[in-house]
């Protein structure tokens, strides 16, 4: 499985009809019900079916390399099931876990487990024709060892009195006649653009936009790769202002203005280290007021929410049972909607109980797996009637009395349409789409209709391969995937070695502060670094704390960890058999290299560091820290 609720979801449904039978359990990475934790190695001796999430599985691949007293092979299995198999794809984990397959493949020497992919919709990889499509539906057949596509056709009216093809509307809303919060918003944007030397203002006219995100983000990354903190904090700024104008264009102004206060209000507990500080400091202290005056304005509210509350209104109207899900694109929008939806007297008065959805993790501010359970359960049992969810709500999800979904200004691919238009599973349901009028969202959404036939015709070309012809393109196909992976790892390995670890520095992200060497990290469970330095706990303060400590394979989570001079954040703090450990987070952190600036970089993931970093010895780390405990 991808996704931490459908783990549960398939796991029910297993022990309904297999308990008798076999040994089944389910795993799943983050909880706080320590009896999902087991290491996959020792489940595997007593149980005949484990379901879990895929990032278990290949963790546990990845860590059998590394520790072969928790060693776990494909060939352990004599059976896998991909839920959902369209993801098994380019860098997708799915993909990864089939490498470790094709790799004992190639060596043919080892049985290996039979591979079953399931899925409402392969794709077509955004193909323009009928022959990128084709190539794309056999790349996800040879990526999964598939020695067939099979499709339904014998029992095709038992299928659909388990599915239903919902009427779809397009509610299109008109723009703002006027919008003075984003007009503010955009000056305020202008005047931080002013400060820089030599920045591209033509970007300036895509305020509010994706491409301007990716623009800043790459600014924020060069005023940290050269040095330059006046154009990192700039940059910083400008993407939490950018921010601040989509949450605005996809929710209300006063969602707007309050993520704009959060982040300020978080902005001014760290320390002020220069005039850059002082200066983005006084700009939004200058026009908060006056950004407060015009966030509740209803004269300039939002057209979509009346779309949206006309859709939802219309369900609930028409069958006070009805049940629905509202697609967002981010976290921050969902909340949003959910906040809008409890002030809304209107749908308070027809019975909507509504509740946000959002992806799990181990970041505070997160929902746990066990808080997303729980709002599932409450929506499956009618407690809640109406979800605000992420893409996290999109695949799989069987809630029978669904019968109406609700893409709020977001599309994306024709994959992820005909998911979430899954979601609709009671008949006469109905899938709405809300976009302002000629947007991206509405054009993307037809394209995406145009592509769903492309892919069926490409399905059915692929079927009509010669058994032959259609197994040697598969070889073809996977002697090419491994010869590129191999290529890519190779590259890895160079990478890895390209300092030793005693000559890169990891430096706070904002005040620049020295935090550790790359010699002080080791690797947890094959995916946290940790900091093992022995006065590291000087310069960091620890806040945050959970009530409840989440739980994360071996290591609990206890809260967060912040630079004890500017209050920036670092990570989280880890326990590991009552041992603290620091974990952090490369983005908050500069890697420095042989004490130049001109070596500085700036990474999104761990896998990318030029550097090796050792496995961690709880034994050896014990008698290491014993002076100190």
């Amino acid at each position: 499985m991808k996704q931490v609720p459908l783990v549960e979801q398939h796991l029910k449904e297993f022990r309904k009809y297999l308990k008798h039978r076999h040994q089944i359990k389910g795993l799943v990475g983050v909880g706080r019900d320590s009896n999902q934790l087991n290491c996959l190695n020792a489940v595997l001796k007593d149980t005949d079916i484990i379901i879990c999430t895929a990032q278990i599985l290949y963790n546990a691949f990845e860590t059998s390399i590394m520790d072969e007293d928790e060693q776990v092979l494909i060939t352990d299995f004599s059976l896998i099931i991909f839920d959902e198999c369209h993801h098994t794809d380019k860098e997708a984990v799915y993909n990864k876990i089939m490498m470790h397959y094709l790799l004992v493949k190639e060596e043919g020497t080892h049985p290996l487990p039979q591979i079953v992919g399931l899925t409402a919709s392969p794709g077509t990889g955004r193909a323009k024709n009928i022959q990128t499509a084709t190539a794309h539906v056999m790349q996800i057949c040879a990526n999964l060892d598939a020695w067939e596509l099979v499709v339904v056709q014998h029992h095709m009216k038992e299928l659909m009195t388990y599915t239903n093809d919902p009427v779809k509307h397009y509610e299109i809303a008109d723009k703002r006649e006027r919008d003075l919060f984003a007009d503010r918003v955009k000056n305020i944007m202008r005047m931080i653009h002013d400060q820089f030397d030599h920045c591209d203002m033509t970007c300036s006219e895509n305020f509010g936009s994706q491409s301007y995100e990716q623009f800043i983000v790459e600014l924020e990354k060069k005023g940290v790769e050269q040095a330059r903190r006046h154009v990192q904090m700039c940059a910083r700024h400008l993407r939490k202002y950018n921010d601040a104008l989509l949450i605005n264009d996809t929710v209300r102004q006063v969602d707007a203005y309050k993520y704009l206060e959060s982040f300020h209000e978080d902005e001014n507990t760290k320390e002020t280290l220069d005039d850059t500080d002082n200066f983005l400091a006084k700009v939004f202290a200058e026009h908060k007021e006056e950004l407060d005056a015009i966030s509740p304005e209803e004269k300039c509210e939002n057209p979509k929410l009346e779309r949206l509350q006309h859709t939802i209104l219309t369900a609930f109207l028409s069958n006070q049972q009805s049940r629905g899900i509202v697609f967002t694109r981010t976290r921050q929008s969902a909340m949003a909607l959910h906040e809008w939806m409890s002030q809304n007297e209107l749908l308070r008065d027809v019975g909507v109980r509504s509740q946000y959805l959002t992806g799990a993790g181990n970041q505070v501010g997160h929902m746990t797996a066990p808080e997303q359970s729980e709002v599932l359960l409450n929506f499956r049992d009618g407690s809640l009637n109406l979800l605000f969810s992420t893409t996290v709500g999109e695949e799989g999800l069987d809630i029978k009395e669904c019968n109406f979904v609700v893409r709020y200004q977001h599309a994306t691919n024709e994959t992820a349409m005909v998911q979430a238009r899954g979601r609709a599973r009671a008949s006469d349901s109905t899938y709405s789409i809300v976009a302002d009028s000629c947007s991206i969202e509405e054009h993307l959404e037809h394209t995406n209709e145009m592509r769903v036939h492309l892919m069926m015709k490409a399905i059915e070309t692929v079927r009509a391969y010669d058994k032959e012809i259609y197994l040697q393109k598969i070889r073809k196909l996977q002697e090419d995937s491994i010869a590129e992976w191999k290529q890519k790892r190779k590259k890895e390995d160079e990478r890895t070695n390209e300092y030793p670890a005693t000559q890169v520095k990891l430096l706070c992200r904002n005040c620049h502060i020295a935090m550790c060497g790359g010699n002080d990290l080791r690797i947890v469970d094959g995916m946290h670094r940790i900091c093992v330095r022995k006065d590291f706990s000087d310069i960091y303060i620890e806040s945050n704390a959970l009530d409840e400590p989440m739980k994360f394979a071996q290591l609990e989570i206890g809260g967060s960890i912040s630079c004890k001079k500017c209050k920036e954040p670092w990570g989280m703090q880890m326990i590991f058999k009552c041992i603290k450990l620091p974990c952090i987070s490369i983005k908050s952190v500069i890697l420095q290299m042989n004490d130049s600036r001109e070596t500085r970089r700036s990474l999104k993931s761990w896998s990318k560091v030029p550097f090796a970093v050792k496995p961690f010895n709880y034994v050896q780390h014990c008698k290491e820290m014993e002076p100190f405990t």
